[in-house]
């Protein structure tokens, strides 16, 4: 039987959390998918599990290959993906046991859609206790309905999550779809974000929370040891901007917002190094549109950014 879904795990060195993870793929109240482990190398206890788990249950594949990065392994994952839909996974996150039934019936009722985007939990544990709390976009509310990203692009500002997606696998094949392959995690989820979004003909926005995000462990992706990663991931995003003349003023804002948003942090953290950052940076701001950041949609603070690379350029705004 052909499965429906294809659940891309992209693993490396998370043996404390991995099999909370692969027990909630397993135990889901529709069988019918694929799951397709890819091990990035890793150097821990990941392998043995992988092992036992594809021993266990013949709809777990496992990909195994020297470290290659985040970006890599998904790639990989997408060339074996058999399922109509594609679904990926982070390695220390879990799903309720109802998750792909419920994506199966949100699939079967908007049949058009090429990405369906969910809301999430995040998920926060320590000894002593577990911390639950709604993702950000729980609070956006949308008309049940699909749409291009132009017409609600605020979808845009949130966390690229692309692990809380549902993607029509003939949309990821008629765009050529693919990852940024860059040592580490390396932030690659975000130009995957924004080129999908931008692209996508029809996308769904559903307030359901049945995927828990885990927070604050050392091992997260969230954590950022060199500063020049979200820059030249900002870098690719506008290129993707530029090669498909996408110039629509609510998409634009967006991802400048993120874009002042990632130049803060770069800018704010201990790793933060002017000579080898800035130059990084200016790119980023020679490519936005003065027009729109001198609007009251934008802070001071992010005006005054874009002033300070306009005077250094010669320029009066």
């Amino acid at each position: 039987m052909t499965p429906f879904f294809s659940v891309l795990i992209p693993i490396y060195n998370v043996e404390e959390y991995l099999k909370q993870c692969l027990d909630s793929l397993i135990n889901q109240t529709l069988e019918n998918i694929q799951i397709i482990c890819i091990n990035d190398g890793s150097t821990d206890n990941c392998p043995s599990i992988l092992e036992e788990y594809s021993y266990r249950d013949s709809r777990i594949t496992v990909l195994n290959h020297e470290n290659s990065g985040y970006g890599f392994s998904l790639n990989r994952g997408l060339q074996y993906a058999q399922a109509d839909y594609i679904s990926i996974i982070e390695p220390d996150d879990f799903l309720e046991a109802n998750a792909y039934e419920s994506f199966y019936k949100d699939t079967q009722n908007f049949p058009q859609t090429d990405i369906i985007k969910y809301a999430y939990w995040n998920f926060h544990e320590t000894n002593a206790e577990k911390i639950i709390t709604p993702s950000n976009s729980a609070s956006l509310t949308l008309p049940e309905k699909t749409f291009k990203i132009s017409q609600y692009p605020q979808l845009l500002l949130y966390h690229p999550s692309i692990w809380s997606c549902v993607y029509k696998t003939s949309f990821i094949k008629e765009y050529k779809l693919s990852f940024i392959e860059a040592p580490g995690a390396a932030w690659t989820d975000n130009p995957f974000f924004i080129s999908s979004m931008c692209l996508a003909h029809n996308i769904l926005w559903k307030n359901k929370k049945v995927y828990y995000y885990r927070q604050g462990h050392v091992t997260a992706s969230s954590n950022l040891k060199n500063c020049q990663i979200p820059i030249r991931r900002l870098i690719e995003i506008f290129d993707f901007l530029k090669e498909y003349n996408i110039d629509d003023f609510g998409i634009l804002l967006c991802i400048y917002k993120r874009a002042f948003h990632y130049i803060n942090i770069v800018r704010d953290h201990n790793n933060y190094r002017q000579t080898e950052i800035e130059p990084l940076i200016q790119k980023i701001l020679e490519q936005l549109d003065p027009n729109i950041v001198y609007t009251e949609l934008f802070s001071i603070h992010e005006q005054n950014i874009m002033r300070e690379y306009s005077k250094e350029k010669g320029g009066h705004l």
